[in-house]
């Protein structure tokens, strides 16, 4: 098992707008998890000091002008 915190930042100043921390059995299983936060904020994946992964913003599709 190991313990994790996933990192919302700021993509704009790069500070940390939350965080939430959760425990699983493995990296990839973090990872896994992780994915499905990714949004407009950088994500960063951490285990203790170690940088487990590293997301940065999905662009959101811009609407055709009408």
């Amino acid at each position: 098992m190991g313990y994790y915190r996933l990192y919302f930042l700021d993509a704009f100043h790069g500070r940390i707008d939350r965080f939430i921390q959760f425990e699983l059995e493995s990296d990839e299983t973090a990872i896994d998890f992780a994915q499905g936060w990714q949004g407009s904020l950088t994500l960063e994946l951490c285990s203790g000091v170690r940088v487990v992964k590293h997301w940065d913003p999905v662009a959101c599709p811009h609407s055709p002008p009408t």
